[in-house]
């Protein structure tokens, strides 16, 4: 077994975008919307803000109270979205109950859509033509990558809990050549996941996954984050697991860091975007 270390890895993409933003000439702006006072929202956007601040971006948190209403968040991002020292936006998910997430996220300029969610963006996924990708599933194809895995011909089984992050991560498996199963909200899964030559759960169960449930040798990328008592584990249970895989993220310190590190990157890109329009 070895492990996919997303702290390390996360490292090496926030040291060579420093450097890439000190020689670009920009300045980039990432704003982060907050409603509410969920304590591990808080906690998310500040770890944003701290990498933010490492690499040279500018970074700005709106904080907003639960009451705020659907009106008023949009009205601020479509400021944001005039604002030319604005690059990427950020709204911090989840929203409360009486907001309707999708609508906020369509009020955002595809082109400062950091986390990569707009619908603009999702369908430039699915003709092949993106110009950027959700944060997470960046993180999970610079893990693949990290393995030296050629995708072609591999059998991926995503076990996910909603089409909004399982369609786009097939879709772009299978523009490299994967066989995808897209196990959205699926109770009937062992036989898939048992054939997998790469398993990517993202279910918020915790342990769900165990080493029955696997292929020996199979390359698996925890997206889950649960407590129990008090302890932070995945979907995947490690020490069930650990000595059947190849390659494992960690949870904590797998997905987590580099999903914070391809959201700095996305930023950095649709600034020199446009900077080069």
């Amino acid at each position: 077994m070895k492990i996919l270390d997303g702290k390390k890895l996360s490292a090496v993409i926030r040291a060579r975008l420093k450097e890439d933003i000190k020689h670009s000439g920009i300045t980039p702006g990432l704003v982060a919307l907050l409603v509410g006072s969920d304590p591990a929202s808080r906690i998310y956007v500040g770890l944003k803000e701290k990498a933010a601040s490492e690499v040279g971006m500018h970074f700005e948190r709106i904080e907003l109270p639960e009451s705020t209403q659907r009106e008023e968040m949009i009205n601020i991002i479509h400021g944001l979205n005039d604002r030319e020292n604005v690059h990427g936006i950020l709204v911090q998910l989840p929203l409360p109950s009486h907001i309707d997430t999708d609508e906020i996220i369509e009020s955002i300029d595809p082109n400062k859509d950091a986390d990569g969610f707009h619908p603009v963006n999702i369908r430039r996924i699915k003709k092949g033509n993106a110009k950027i990708i959700s944060p997470p599933h960046a993180g999970i194809f610079a893990f693949l990558s990290e393995t030296g895995t050629n995708l072609e011909g591999k059998k991926v089984a995503l076990l996910v809990n909603s089409h909004e992050f399982g369609d786009p991560l097939a879709d772009l498996l299978t523009q490299r050549g994967a066989e995808v199963e897209n196990l959205v909200k699926q109770d009937n899964y062992h036989s898939s996941t048992r054939k997998a030559d790469i398993l990517i759960v993202a279910v918020g169960k915790a342990n769900l996954i165990q080493a029955k449930d696997i292929k020996k040798d199979a390359i698996i990328i925890d997206v889950g984050t649960n407590k129990i008592d008090g302890k932070v584990v995945g979907d995947v249970d490690f020490e069930s697991v650990k000595d059947k895989v190849s390659w494992i993220t960690p949870v904590p310190g797998g997905v987590g860091p580099m999903t914070v590190a391809y959201l700095l990157k996305n930023t950095f890109e649709l600034a020199s975007m446009g900077k080069k329009a």
